[in-house]
């Protein structure tokens, strides 16, 4: 579910480099350094949440992410600039209740198969004991 929710943000923080940075030479540079570190976290996650998960048990994986979350919004909100048109801003309704609607039924896909043979074959174990 973070993995779907990152790749969903990519786009978000690619555009948020093109309207950060108006030099062309800079900004080549910084979706360079972007690239970067997008794939380095590629080598990097699996090996961090397999030492998490060996040193403190599964939890410690969504854990690690409330530092690095807060660190993430309190740099944002130092270092980018509202690019948000008033005029265009508008609720989506019915794209909000859909969102919801698909999340929930991920959700509840999930935790429904989460003590199924299958879900323990591919995870490991269920949601449940995980939570415990």
């Amino acid at each position: 579910m973070q993995g779907v929710a990152a790749a969903l943000l990519v786009p978000g923080s690619l555009s948020v480099i093109g309207q950060a940075e108006p030099d062309p030479v800079r900004r080549a540079r910084l979706l360079g350094y972007w690239g970067m570190c997008a794939s380095a976290t590629v080598l990097a996650g699996p090996i961090i949440g397999g030492l998490l998960v060996d040193g403190f048990g599964g939890p410690a994986i969504f854990l690690v992410n409330l530092p690095i979350g807060a660190a993430a919004i309190l740099l944002g909100r130092r270092a980018i600039d509202e690019s948000a048109d008033p005029e265009h801003a508008a609720l989506d309704p019915a794209g909000q209740a859909l969102g919801i609607a698909v999340l929930g039924a991920i959700l509840a896909h999930s935790l429904a198969d989460a003590d199924s043979a299958t879900f323990q074959r591919l995870y490991g174990t269920g949601i449940r004991d995980v939570m415990r």
